[in-house]
């Protein structure tokens, strides 16, 4: 599966870069909201960082739902779950919220 990774803390996407490679994952791998709400390659799901500067998690899977409908989404956030959180899961923008810290065994079996 290939799979985009966005947040702006570069140790959260190089951690988790290694972990679904090893698991034989593709991975896209980017820490610029802005840039991978402007990605134009294929991939079969986006794991966004909710709290990001100049596009938030929900609004970066809003744009990408747009050019990427086919994708699974989810969203990681270390904060207690907003409104805007709690819309996205009801209206089916988001699969999954992972609370951070996360777990990978908990995105791993989500991503199957």
């Amino acid at each position: 599966m290939r799979v985009l990774i966005v947040d702006d803390d570069v140790s959260i996407v190089v951690a988790l870069q290694t972990l679904l490679e090893r698991d034989g994952h593709e991975v896209i791998a980017c820490t610029n909201p802005l840039n991978a709400a402007r990605e134009d390659a294929a991939f079969d799901a986006v794991i966004s960082d909710f709290n990001m500067p100049s596009l938030d998690g929900v609004q970066l899977l809003e744009r990408l739902r747009e050019t990427h409908p086919r994708a699974r989404r989810f969203l990681m956030t270390a904060y207690d779950r907003n409104d805007a959180i709690t819309r996205a899961e009801r209206s089916g923008l988001v699969e999954q919220v992972f609370a951070k810290p996360w777990r990978i065994e908990t995105i791993r079996a989500a991503l199957r």
